[in-house]
């Protein structure tokens, strides 16, 4: 006859987590019923239930033996006794049960580290469960781990591998999670604060709400939500393979903080995209002088450009940065590049102290008060161009350059 598999498990609370379950199997053989064991049992058990006798059997215990009529147990230390080649002695009542050895299951997993801990060692997607059962959270929940990086058990909370998912996404999306663990993916925001992987501190940012420090938004700009500052030193949440995530900065200065060394023009972007001034503009970056990432609101190099114009072409920014400009006015005066509390002059708009036109007087537009200490946009090598920096140059004849950065 096939024997029959039956089960018993038994809960302990006073436990730690990874013994709380322990599982008892026995297995039972009907051809050896209404007969006893001529061994002689560890131990006999007088008017107990079936359950009693079960729970008995277990340390030092391989076989048990029950008589449903008289409720008696006998304990066998050794499996052997149960064996029907030693089941010779018939006794009406008795059934007889071999004990299998079992572990105790393992405990669920709570994110990568445990996985590590308990023997995984390969890198790739496993289920995490970061939640009790009693929370509302709770569910299974697949992530990637990395069993090698700088000791292992390292859980993902993002990873990019192919380019598929794009990441400029509003806040919905990034609080919900997207994508795959095996590819490109976005942990959902429950997991990321409240689960194991848990990150405080930080306002994160999308480009539908903003929570950076500046006054444009660098999600936005740079299409791709993080937990952006003033806006960024790291960011991986960029277009894929795309010079956008490379030269979307801010100023001259965030591209300094990234990387870029080589004096030159740069393009940047200081409006978030819902200024109605949102474009891109080139500046000229100097990245050498005095700790570099310096933006070039002026630049003269070889006098190509007069400097002698009206208060609207001043406003509107002339030149090229490649050689002399003049940045534009909205660029300086409310965009990242903020300079307040000076009037500017031009021939035609007159807001100095004095009582003529210190720059219809000294050709050029400028923060004139009495006239000036220091003067850069007056004529070219000229002589007309007196005091460009009191007192150590009187004229622009010993002006080879000029350059004004702010950062």
């Amino acid at each position: 006859m096939t024997p029959v598999v039956d089960g018993l498990c038994l809960l302990f609370s006073f436990l730690s987590i990874s013994e709380a379950m322990m599982c008892q199997q026995y297995r039972v053989n009907l051809e050896v019923d209404n007969k006893v064991s001529q061994q002689a049992p560890s131990e006999n058990l007088h008017d107990v239930s079936f359950a009693t006798c079960s729970r008995s059997c277990i340390t030092g215990c391989e076989c048990f033996s029950f008589n449903t009529q008289s409720n008696m147990c006998r304990l066998y230390m050794y499996s052997s006794s149960c064996d029907p080649s030693n089941m010779t002695v018939s006794e009406a009542g008795w059934r007889s049960y071999i004990i299998y050895e079992t572990k105790p299951p393992e405990a669920l997993p709570l994110d990568c580290k445990s996985l590590y801990m308990n023997g995984k060692r390969k890198s790739g997607v496993y289920t995490i469960y970061p939640w009790e059962r009693s929370d509302p959270n709770y569910r299974p929940v697949q992530v990637y781990c990395d069993m090698e990086t700088e000791g292992g058990g390292w859980t993902a909370i993002q990873r990019r591998v192919n380019g598929e998912e794009s990441f400029y996404r509003n806040w919905t999306e990034y609080k919900l999670g997207f994508g795959s663990p095996h590819v490109d993916y976005w942990i959902d925001d429950v997991l990321l604060y409240s689960g194991s992987g848990r990150l405080t501190g930080m306002q994160f940012s999308t480009f539908d709400v903003d929570n950076d420090k500046t006054s444009v938004n660098c999600a936005d700009g740079y299409y791709g939500g993080w937990w952006f500052n003033s806006c960024r030193l790291a960011y991986l949440n960029g277009p894929w393979l795309s010079k956008s995530w490379e030269t979307l900065s801010l100023d001259c200065k965030s591209l300094y903080m990234n990387g870029k060394r080589k004096s030159g023009v740069y393009t940047i972007y200081p409006w978030e995209r819902s200024d109605p001034n949102y474009r891109p503009v080139q500046v000229y970056c100097d990245m050498e002088t005095e700790g570099g990432g310096w933006t070039a609101i002026q630049r003269r190099v070889n006098g190509e450009e007069s400097f002698y114009r009206n208060w609207t072409e001043y406003k509107l920014g002339f030149g090229s940065p490649n050689v002399d400009y003049w940045i534009d006015d909205v660029l300086l005066y409310s965009g990242g590049l903020r300079l307040t509390g000076m009037q500017f002059s031009t021939f035609d708009v007159d807001n100095d102290k004095n009582y003529g036109n210190c720059a219809d007087g000294h050709y050029g537009g400028w923060w004139f008060s009495s006239c000036h200490d220091a003067y850069l946009n007056g004529p070219w090598l000229s002589t007309s161009w007196i005091y460009p920096w009191y007192s150590q140059y009187t004229t622009g004849t010993y002006v080879n350059g000029t350059s004004m950065l702010i950062k």
